[in-house]
């Protein structure tokens, strides 16, 4: 009894010293932790380091120093592992893009060979046995189509890693058809696809149908059709002829289309609607002969004619002394009488498309002396009239004598370094000397 109690009494002891070195105070060059900051794309996956498990990203965790064995996962998809090393007081961070887990899924159909698509897009992704490869978590939704038989929708879930197989049995759903028109060679199409020119007979996948036919020259007509499997649908269409078109040309832009009397547009133009036979089609523009056909226009098409026309106008051409007036022909603006520096004369002025008969022609300039000459002149169709030079009396230069400051409007008629022969008033040209001018000023010839 006395040996128990002393063994015991030692163990107290022991346990006494150890609690008491556990208790010591932390030595000032303790070591400071370190810091992992952990974040992946996508959040939210758990984080195990040497299999010890901490919250989710993102995720801050104290560490000590050393190498580790990360690892983070994420339901649907790709662990991933990772060593780490860190170093006392490190703050090292961790950023990681997680890959979604990816299945492989194999379709087969009876019979073989059907088109498997996209139910949401229709794109093609192959033919039957076809291998899915890159599958993610999730509900698939494809169909599965063949001619002579129904599409068939293919779902399928993927919920893990494991590949899938599903095998699909297609159904037959064809019927016949018989499509007759008046009249016959006519183009069938079903919902815009053709299937043949009248009469047709062939098999057609059970469904209802947009049907459409088609002639030339005949207004195309629609009906519903509604095929059953193994039963015949027929169907029959009756024409109506199609008014035909008239092209319109002419060697003039916009002249006027008279068709059997009416106004019907300006060239170049087509027609549209135009019942079958014979129209008088006429182009009528001013300044240009009338010309007038008789055309036949055929069942549902299109027949062109062309006209050439000759102009019925004639022209003007003259010249103006010097330049800088405005032209004008029976009160309407035409052209300003133009021309090269320091010319006497005008370049010539080419007045077109004027009617026969008789006009009137004035030229203006509002410091000529009369400011404005005027001439009647006969156009005839087809001949441009060549008149003489317009001369009028246009001052071009201010004179100021010194003598008595006033301002002398007239020509300049010629000048040397001593003098200048200057002409105040028509024909009438008094001789300056230059010691005698006070200013002399150019004024242009324009208006």
């Amino acid at each position: 009894m006395k040996i128990c109690r002393t063994l015991m009494c030692a163990a107290a002891l022991s346990v006494a010293l150890v609690f008491c070195a556990g208790c010591r105070p932390a030595k000032k060059n303790a070591a400071v932790p370190a810091v992992l900051s952990v974040t992946t794309d996508p959040a939210g996956a758990s984080v195990e380091i040497d299999g010890r498990k901490f919250k989710t990203t993102p995720s801050k965790i104290g560490m000590p120093e050393g190498v580790f064995l990360l690892k983070l996962s994420r339901d649907g998809y790709v662990p991933q592992w990772q060593m780490v090393k860190i170093a006392r007081g490190e703050t090292k961070k961790i950023d990681v893009r997680l890959a979604p887990e990816e299945v492989s899924v194999l379709i087969v159909s009876t019979p073989a060979g059907a088109e498997l698509r996209d139910k949401e897009g229709g794109k093609l992704l192959g033919t039957t046995p076809c291998v899915l490869s890159g599958q993610r978590r999730g509900t698939h939704e494809l169909v599965l189509s063949a001619p002579g038989y129904a599409p068939r929708p293919v779902s399928f879930s993927i919920q893990d890693a494991r590949p899938q197989m599903l095998s699909v049995n297609l159904v037959s759903n064809v019927g016949r058809i018989q499509i007759g028109s008046v009249p016959k060679d006519a183009q069938i199409f079903f919902d815009g696809h053709s299937v043949g020119r009248t009469p047709v007979q062939r098999e057609m996948r059970t469904g209802r149908y947009l049907v459409r036919c088609e002639k030339s020259g005949y207004q195309g007509e629609e009906k519903m059709l509604e095929v059953v499997r193994d039963r015949t649908a027929r169907l029959h269409f009756n024409l109506a002829s199609l008014p035909g078109s008239l092209g319109v040309s002419c060697n003039v832009r916009d002249a006027m289309i008279i068709l059997d009397g009416k106004e019907a547009g300006v060239t170049d133009s087509v027609l549209k609607d135009i019942a079958y036979g014979i129209h008088t089609v006429k182009v009528v523009k001013e300044g240009f002969d009338t010309a007038e056909k008789r055309i036949e226009v055929p069942r549902g098409g299109r027949v062109n004619v062309e006209f050439n026309i000759s102009v019925n106008t004639g022209g003007i051409d003259l010249a103006v002394a010097p330049p800088g007036a405005t032209v004008y022909l029976d009160g309407r603006l035409m052209a300003q009488a133009l021309g090269e520096r320091g010319a006497k004369i005008s370049r010539v002025i080419q007045l077109r498309d004027i009617a026969p008969g008789k006009h009137q022609l004035m030229v203006v300039h509002k410091r000529a002396r009369p400011d404005r000459r005027q001439r009647s002149v006969v156009v005839q169709k087809g001949v441009v009239t060549r008149l003489g030079n317009f001369d009028m009396w246009v001052p071009n230069a201010i004179l100021v004598l010194r003598r008595d400051g006033l301002e002398r409007e007239g020509i300049v008629v010629s000048q040397t370094p001593e003098a200048v022969v200057f002409e105040q008033d028509k024909g009438v040209r008094i001789p300056y000397q230059r010691k005698d001018i006070k200013d002399l000023k150019w004024l242009k010839l324009e208006e």
